[in-house]
């Protein structure tokens, strides 16, 4: 996958000599792989704060850039259907629309009918099903690498002050 996705090599975590490598953040439907990280399950949560505390961090990351996909996908309607382009035109075709998107939100255009309403409206048939893997377990590497950003997230170096009081909130 690394290969695929040109990934950066692995960094030093902020403030710590743990080298980890760099993910791609996935929900529950991803096999856990040394470069897809996905939460723990739900009834792990439960009984492990820890966990917990990973699962907010992992979900507070992933919101942050499907929030900026959603805002995206309402200046350019493109994203709402499949394209079939190569993958080479589809990084062209995002990279465009980035550029052009700080350019409108600069010159303080609105995307069409942002006034009429306070969230974006999701579309509703364009999602494609995925195959389910047919190798689910993950490896202990991917494991540990998962565990370990854990770990940093519950350390005092990687923690937020607000983390605890939104687990303990949820849980």
């Amino acid at each position: 996958m690394n290969d695929n996705f040109n990934i950066p090599p692995a960094k030093f975590l902020p403030d710590t000599h743990v080298l980890q490598p760099h993910v791609i953040l996935g929900d529950e439907a991803f096999s856990l792989t040394t470069s897809m990280m996905k939460p723990y399950p739900q009834n792990q949560t439960i009984h492990d704060k820890t966990k917990a505390v990973y699962n907010y961090r992992h979900c507070r990351a992933r919101r942050t850039s499907e929030n900026a996909f959603g805002i995206l996908c309402q200046y350019f309607r493109v994203f709402y259907t499949p394209t079939a382009i190569a993958p080479g035109a589809a990084d062209n075709l995002i990279v465009t629309a980035c550029i052009l998107h700080y350019m409108l939100r600069n010159s303080k255009i609105s995307y069409p009918n942002e006034h009429l309403r306070s969230s974006p409206e999701l579309p509703k048939s364009n999602m494609t099903s995925l195959n389910t893997s047919s190798d689910r377990k993950p490896t202990l590497e991917a494991i540990r690498v998962r565990d370990t950003f854990k770990t940093y997230f519950n350390s005092t170096h990687g923690s937020v002050h607000w983390q605890e009081s939104i687990v303990s909130r949820v849980t």
